[in-house]
């Protein structure tokens, strides 16, 4: 929808850095897991088929922030919870940017 994606960028700048997307112990270490994958990807046996999965990873959490941010936006206002999603959001739409990089070095590499 494309509102959502107005809003997110409207309110992205309520965020200085994505150092602040560790409010919760889980999403931290979420965070570290999807990085060392990612890290990881390059020297696996299939380094296409790790690459895949974390890219699916990704997208099944942006949906659900999505549909977290939708119903966090259906309150008046802003909500914590609305912003918590977009920061969310964030993480994983530059940790999708760099799993693309890495698979066009993948791809240049063949």
């Amino acid at each position: 929808m494309p509102w959502r994606g107005v809003i997110y960028w409207n309110y992205a700048h309520h965020f200085e850095d994505e150092r602040n997307t560790h409010q919760d112990s889980a999403f931290l270490m979420e965070q570290i897991e999807l990085r060392e994958a990612l890290a990881d990807a390059r020297d696996s046996q299939d380094p296409f088929a790790a690459l895949s999965a974390i890219v699916e990873r990704i997208g099944v959490r942006l949906g659900a922030l999505d549909t977290e941010l939708g119903a966090a936006l259906t309150q008046d206002g802003i909500s914590i919870p609305a912003l918590t999603a977009i920061q969310r959001m964030q993480f994983f739409r530059k940790l999708a940017h760099e799993a693309e990089e890495l698979e066009a070095d993948l791809e240049d590499g063949i």
